[in-house]
């Protein structure tokens, strides 16, 4: 999760890196493998993400890791107190509560101290915290800096790839529907064409070519 608007297409670039290169269920011998070969990569630069997905980070039942990418300093240097150090602020906020998370008895004690009154308990405020996340940092993004970030990130795959002993450099899952989808293609053409699909395909492809008719209709 980039906290600079200008990698906002980095998180596309690492999730077709990590999940199309180790994404396997079978390792360089043949054999099955019985855990994940790679991460479900997502995200979103920061404050975008903080108004998506953020909210399941901090207090899903499921703990999902994260990773933070954070510049010291902004790229526009008129931006740079304002701007760029209230970015700062939220990344490590952000990653300070995952850690942290929020004990519901010191908070509302903290908060009966400041109000000097009865505050009810509210559970639905409760975060557990322990929640496991990482901060890259670097002094400004630079060409340099740009290419070091996809270097780091492409030997870690390859690292990854080597322990599970996986080829990281083959997609025969994405083959396989690319002539699929030359059969499809076909079929939708030619309306006496036919090849054996499932029955959801062959009905799906049956309801578009009725659309694509009305529409001339």
């Amino acid at each position: 999760m980039p906290y600079e608007h200008r990698l906002e297409y980095l998180t596309m670039h690492l999730q077709q890196l990590d999940m199309e290169s180790n994404g396997k269920s079978v390792d360089r011998n043949g054999d099955f493998i019985v855990k994940p070969s790679t991460p479900i990569s997502w995200g979103q630069t920061g404050t975008n993400g903080q108004h998506a997905f953020y909210q399941f980070l901090h207090q899903s039942n499921q703990v999902v890791p994260c990773e933070f990418i954070l510049g010291a300093n902004g790229f526009e240097e008129d931006l740079q107190i304002d701007h760029h150090e209230g970015l700062i602020a939220n990344c490590l906020a952000q990653s300070e509560a995952l850690m942290t998370g929020i004990d519901n008895e010191k908070y509302f004690k903290d908060k009966r101290k400041d109000q000097k009154q009865l505050v009810i308990p509210n559970s639905h405020l409760f975060c557990s915290g322990n929640r496991p996340s990482t901060t890259l940092l670097y002094t400004k993004l630079t060409p340099e800096i740009l290419g070091k970030l996809l270097a780091l990130f492409e030997h870690r795959t390859f690292v990854e790839g080597a322990i599970w002993n996986v080829n990281s450099f083959d997609q025969w899952g994405v083959e396989f529907g690319k002539k699929l989808a030359r059969k499809i293609n076909d079929s939708i053409k030619d309306k006496d064409y036919f090849e054996a699909f499932s029955s959801s395909t062959i009905g799906l492809t049956n309801q578009i070519k009725r659309l694509k008719k009305k529409r001339y209709d």
